[in-house]
């Protein structure tokens, strides 16, 4: 009850502080997201790859960040050959956006090849730049990416892609369709892709939560109330993530992980406060009696969710790095999200009590007056469906039972999932061989099938 008073009488510092405090982490929150990785391309710490990749970027420093891009021309329609004098002015193109990189960064660019590189003196008599149906021809370079450039290196690729669409845009029926792959470009688009679908999924699948706690709340106001706060602890947490990111390596699955967290404590924390607050308000009590309720006893509620979560999370950070990252960015949001339903949240609803509902004209039940057991006040709830299941579901042997059913029914799915077998490096072999499956393509004549793997690839992605 005194954090409960220190709270209310300290409500417009709350109320004031909390968005500027948001208005401040959103320039880190929005640079966290560039800074993110899309999947792992290390094996964990401990196993012989990590040990084998350590021994090989020690002594072979240059080859361990060389990459490989490729670039593709290939004809819309049936053509007698891809190699025409447009496609060479077109991969003359590219060759030079390349070289200019080259001049700027001297020494990053390895090698640049194309099918006019081996065009009429290549010593197997075959162009390995061309494919066997004649329809598409290949431009690649290699390129030293050690960590220091990766922000420079997608720069490129977005300057690359943007060379590309230009291209394509000036092509007809007849004409040359012209794709770019390769390990930092997969990434790249894998990148985007997560930035751009996992906002869009949460706003698809977030209805079905609003409907639930309009109609749990009972009021449009309250509901205002409860998504207020959301924003709030996405910018504070994520910009909180920022600043870790800066010390190690935090996967965008964790901040997806984030949203969803975000998404369901707010709801079910603000269920709780609101519920609370409007049962307080219905008995005729008045705001400040009825906030104090609030924070002591539905914060009270809050307060042990989160920390049962956050140690729940922490069992993350003895997972392989960047794992343990999901341990820091679960416990940022809970921790965010806990402190502010339980100060910002009341502190407004005191300060703007029209967004709650009103009191009733009078007390049903003076103060003065002996207080109903607790068996009288839980009577009228003790009916309805889920009443009969929860009985049910707790009385002995039954809820002893209900465990081990359970247990049963999922241990063969745990054991099959034991026999799997995962590795956290799946991205870097998709990247790799979707690479070799092109430059083989290129010598095959399936360079359009790759290119179409390529691009199921980075959709599934």
């Amino acid at each position: 009850m005194a954090i409960a008073h220190a709270i209310y009488n300290m409500r417009y510092c709350f109320v004031i502080a909390w968005p500027i405090l948001a208005a401040v982490m959103a320039p880190f929150a929005w640079a966290l997201l560039p800074r993110t990785a899309p999947i792992v391309k290390k094996a964990p710490g401990g196993t012989e790859s990590m040990f084998a990749m350590g021994v090989f970027s020690q002594h072979f420093t240059d080859l361990a960040v060389i990459r490989r891009e490729m670039v593709e021309f290939r004809c819309r329609q049936q053509c007698t050959s891809a190699a025409n004098a447009l496609t060479q002015g077109y991969v003359e193109q590219v060759a030079d956006l390349v070289r200019l990189f080259d001049t700027k960064y001297p020494g990053s660019i390895l090698q640049i090849h194309s099918y006019y590189t081996f065009a009429g003196h290549h010593q197997l008599g075959e162009n390995p730049m061309m494919a066997k149906d004649k329809q598409s021809i290949l431009l690649q370079w290699l390129w030293r990416v050690p960590d220091d450039m990766k922000n420079t290196a997608d720069d490129f690729i977005h300057r690359m892609h943007e060379l590309i669409e230009e291209i394509n845009s000036f092509q007809g029926s007849n004409g040359m369709q012209v794709s770019l792959t390769g390990l930092v470009s997969l990434d790249l688009a894998l990148k985007e892709a997560l930035v751009v679908e996992v906002p869009v999924h949460e706003m698809a699948t977030l209805w079905l939560p609003f409907i639930i706690l309009a109609y749990a709340l009972g009021s449009a106001r309250l509901l205002l109330l409860a998504l207020i706060s959301m924003p709030i602890e996405i910018l504070v947490a994520f910009g909180i993530m920022y600043f870790v990111s800066l010390r190690s390596t935090v996967l965008f699955f964790g901040l997806s992980m984030m949203l969803m967290l975000c998404t369901s404590l707010s709801f079910d924390y603000a269920l709780f406060a609101l519920t609370r607050y409007s049962e307080e308000r219905a008995n005729g009590r008045d705001v400040k009696d009825s906030i104090l309720t609030v924070i002591s006893q539905s914060g009270r509620v809050i307060g042990v969710s989160g920390c049962v979560l956050m140690i729940s999370w922490a069992a993350m950070a003895f997972l392989p790095p960047p794992f343990d990252s999901f341990c820091l960015a679960g416990n940022s949001m809970i921790f965010t999200c806990v402190i502010v339903q339980i100060t910002f949240v009341p502190s407004l609803l005191a300060i703007l009590p029209f967004l709650g509902p009103p009191a009733a004209q009078a007390r049903l039940e003076d103060d003065s007056k002996v207080e109903d057991s607790a068996y009288e006040k839980a009577k009228p709830h003790m009916k309805g469906c889920g009443f009969c299941l929860g009985r049910w579901l707790t009385m002995f042997p039954v809820n002893i039972i209900v465990l081990l059913v359970i247990f049963v029914v999922m241990l063969p799915l745990t054991l099959r999932w034991g026999k799997t077998s995962t590795s956290c490096s799946s991205g870097s072999k998709m990247d790799m061989a979707t690479s070799l499956e092109f430059q083989e393509g290129a010598r095959s004549g399936r360079l359009r099938s790759a290119c179409s793997k390529t691009s199921q690839a980075r959709q599934a992605s």
